[in-house]
């Protein structure tokens, strides 16, 4: 699992900046072949099996617009 966050866009004048963040959670895990079964203990995940093809899971946690205190870099 991993915490991830990107900007899909950004608005900008001379004066200030907003960019429209999006934060998640990266959920990957082993794609098992159909008729395959696997005992997992109780709370505990699929774990990543080598050899295996992963499957991938995006779980947004929040989406907004954001005053940018640091707007250099963004469209500069």
């Amino acid at each position: 699992m991993y915490d991830v966050s990107f900007v899909g866009g950004a608005v900008e004048s001379h004066t200030w900046s907003y960019l429209f963040r999006t934060r998640g959670r990266l959920h990957q895990f082993s794609a098992l072949p159909p008729n395959v079964q696997v005992q997992i203990p109780v709370g505990q995940g699929m774990l990543l099996v080598p050899g295996l093809p992963r499957e991938h899971r995006f779980e947004i946690l929040s989406q907004a617009w954001e005053h940018n205190t640091m707007p250099q870099g963004v469209t500069k």
